[in-house]
This record gives structure tokens, sequence and C-alpha cells, in this order.
């Protein structure tokens, strides 16, 4: 019998597989991972308490229908509920801001903060235009002081690329897209001006609540989502092949008729459906690269895991650190998003880190380092183990050519096979889980 091949069991693939099964047609999905979840994944760290890859929540965003499939395996009593914005952080400049996880333009020199803010307001009146580059987005929007004076050396950081070689896009990745100038009274009536609430983020994070509802487990952490989900996905009599992958495609004239796997098995296909990088998908096709654009650049994400005796100095879930020198650009404390310290006063997290992918693994001592300087640590603690982790190639550097680049690849693998479909990340660049479900909504036919 036919089977749609679902590959990647993200979010993307879960669902897709969960929309399918639905039907009661056969479906397999299919990862070489040998756990579930891509970045909703977790592992064990530390002391053998549960780690993410990052800071990931499961929301309540998105196509009704798909958050209610994500819903129906959360037993409300195995799961936290939080409501307006989550207590974040924020290091820049020296200083940490407890209040709030955007950047502050108020840490610059004064002459330089009030430089800014000119260029600011004097963008106001002018007529949007569009923007080719992450340079001139921010020039047309804020001005060249707080482009060149904040955005430039945290962009840097993280892409090693100079804002003139990155993408509009760009912003949509990790740093918060809005920054802060004035202080909160000020900062809220300016917002009420269309083309400044596009730019100016408020003075704290709790002047303006969000209504998206989030989800963490109380214990396991956030993969606990994956693995719950893949248990309804075989109840339902799909089949899960993790530790698995494609190795070749049969194809009869535009139609793939048989997937072969590393394992060795052979599948009858109805159709696949690619969640994750299309490079593997597009080499057994046959498909080329662009010829004429330059080839992606990627960053490799280093993680360390920690655990330390003692207490945090700050409420917040994560931190994100904008020093342009320091490695870590988020910490995620997950004994403050379930609101435990373990056992014995443990507390355990995850720094997160861009590299080069030619670049030796860090030393997690110097990394450790930067958040004691961060001042994440309240006196007296002890650090009694780390553990580190690296994905090769996880992120793909938001360039000039990021969305050409996806789209001739997608539509050059969409024209050579009738009965194969992109989704998700591996259709076209994309961030947050709306963005997701609204994808896997649109390729399946779903009314959102």
């Amino acid at each position: 019998m036919k089977a749609s091949i679902v590959v990647g069991s993200g979010l993307a693939g879960c669902m897709v597989a969960r929309c399918i099964t639905e039907t009661g047609a056969p479906v397999i999905l299919i990862d070489e991972a040998t756990s579930p979840g891509g970045l909703l994944g977790s592992a064990s760290g530390p002391r053998g308490l549960p780690v993410d890859y990052g800071t990931h929540y499961v929301l309540d965003t998105g196509p009704r229908a798909l958050v209610d499939y994500m819903l129906e395996v959360m037993d409300p009593a195995n799961w936290i509920t939080f409501t307006g914005n989550l207590p974040e952080a924020s290091y820049f400049r020296g200083v940490m801001d407890h209040d709030s996880g955007c950047l502050d333009a108020k840490l610059l020199v004064e002459q330089k903060l009030w430089q800014g803010i000119k260029e600011t307001f004097e963008r106001v009146e002018r007529r949007p235009v569009e923007n080719d580059t992450l340079e001139r987005t921010l020039s047309n929007s804020l001005g060249p002081t707080i482009a060149e004076e904040i955005y430039a050396p945290v962009m840097h950081k993280l892409f090693a690329k100079r804002l003139s070689d990155l993408g509009p896009s760009a912003m949509k990745t990790i740093v918060p897209m809005r920054i802060r100038m004035f202080d909160g009274e000020l900062s809220r009536a300016l917002k009420k001006i269309p083309r400044l609430d596009k730019v100016l983020a408020y003075e704290k994070r709790w002047d303006h609540p969000t209504d998206i509802v989030k989800y963490y487990p109380r214990g396991g952490g956030v993969g606990r989502w994956a693995n719950d989900f893949l248990d309804k996905l075989r109840d339902m009599g799909a089949e899960v092949r993790l530790g698995d992958s494609v190795a070749s495609f049969d194809l009869e004239g535009n139609r793939i008729v048989r997937c072969g796997l590393k394992s060795g098995e052979s599948i009858d296909v109805d159709r696949v459906y690619w969640t994750v990088s299309p490079a593997v998908l597009a080499k057994s096709l046959s498909v080329a690269l662009p010829s004429d654009l330059p080839p992606p650049s990627f960053r490799d994400l280093f993680l360390v895991h920690f655990a330390y005796r003692g207490h945090p100095a700050t409420e917040a879930h994560y931190v994100y650190n904008f020093e342009p020198d320091a490695l870590p650009y988020r910490i995620t404390l997950y004994s403050n998003i379930t609101n435990t310290v373990g056992s014995d006063g443990i507390v355990h997290g995850t720094a997160e880190c861009l590299i080069d992918p030619a670049e030796d693994d860090p030393e997690p001592e110097s990394v450790m380092t930067t958040l004691i300087e961060m001042g994440l640590f309240a006196e007296p603690f002890e650090i009694l183990e780390t553990t580190t982790h690296r994905r090769r190639r996880a992120m793909v550097v938001p360039d000039l050519f990021l969305h050409e680049r996806a789209g001739r690849m997608s539509d050059a693998i969409h024209g050579r096979c009738d009965n194969c479909s992109l989704i998700g990340t591996a259709r076209e660049p994309m961030f947050g889980q709306h963005a997701i479900l609204d994808d896997v909504a649109k390729v399946l036919g779903l009314s959102v």
C-alpha cells in the first residue's frame, strides 16, 4: 500500500502527519534524529536534568484546528500555563535590565542618543520605501546612528556580517524588532503613532501584555510535547521512524513512486511532505542549486548546559546578551520557568552561542565566566557541572539572497516532482510557530 512520507519530526512535520492521519490515509514520519521535535526537542543535561535547545514554548497561536491538535496531547496537570508577557531580561553595555528583553538606546552616550532620537523622528513623516538590505531598513526607519551604534555590532556578533550584507528579514530571527528610547509614559504615548509603533518598544514588558497563551511542561523539558504527540500519531495508526533517513527516490516521469531509506527499506510512495533542509531532497531529485547566486552560509548553535547550587539573581525565564564581544546571545533559566529549584538548591539552564562552522568548540568555562560577569547567579553559588551540545548548520545566515535562493530551490523541486511538497522552513525562511502553522494550513489546503 502506498503511504504519504513526512520527513522531519519538528512542529511542521508533526502537524502534517496529524492532518493526514486524520483522513485515514497511511502515513510514515521519518527523522534521522533519534529524539523528536527539532527545536522543540529536549535532552538530558547536567545532573540528568532536562534541557532544551534554547528558549522554546508551545504557543496558543495559529490556525485554530492545528493549535487544537497541538493542545490535545497536553494534560493540563502536567503543563504550566503563562498569560501575558513572559519574564525576560537583557544585558547590554554592562547593564542588566530585568524589565525588558529589548535593546535600550538610552545606554548610548547622551550626544549619540539625542542624534538617534532626532533621526528617528525625522523619518516619521517620510514615505515608506522598499529596502533590500538590513542597513537600509534600519537607516530608513531609525536613522544611521541607531543602526551603526547599536544594531551593527549586535548583528555582527550573531551572523559575522555587516548590515549591508544582511537582508531585511534578519530582524525577524533573534533580536527583538523594536528598541527602547524613552521612559514609560512617553514611550506609551509615542507608540500611538503607527510609524513609531513599528520601531519603538515599551519601556517595561508589562506595559502592553500579549494575549497569546504559552505552555511549558512541569517536568521533562519542552520535548515532552513532541514525544507525547508522536505517541498520539502511533495510536492513530501512523508509523514513526526515528534514527532513519531518506537515501534515494525512484521517479516515474515527474512522480516519486518509491522511497529508499538508509536502513535499506523501500516504501511505495503516494506523496512526500518535506519539512527539513531541502538540500538532501534536491540532491536525490538531481535538482541543481542556483549557480548564479552565492551559496548559503550557516552558523552552528553551540549550547552550554549548566547546573549550579544557589539561586538565580533574576526572575527572567530568559536573558538576551547583546554585548558584541560576549559569546552567548541568550540564556534560558529552566528553574525560573517551572518556578522550582531542584533538590539541594540546584538551578539549571542553557547558554546559546552562534559560531562559525569552522571554529573549534568554545571552552564552556569562558561561557560560564560571561554569565557570572552578567550577574545571573546570586551569591553564594557553586557551579556543579556543565555539558555541551553542538548543532551543525543550525541557522542559515539571513543574507541578501536568502529568500531568492529558497524560492528558486522550491520552484525547481516542485517543477521536478508533482507529488512532493515543501513545507515550513523547507520552502522558505519563516520565523515562529504561527508562521509555520499558517504554512502547513496553506499547503494542505486547510481553512484558517
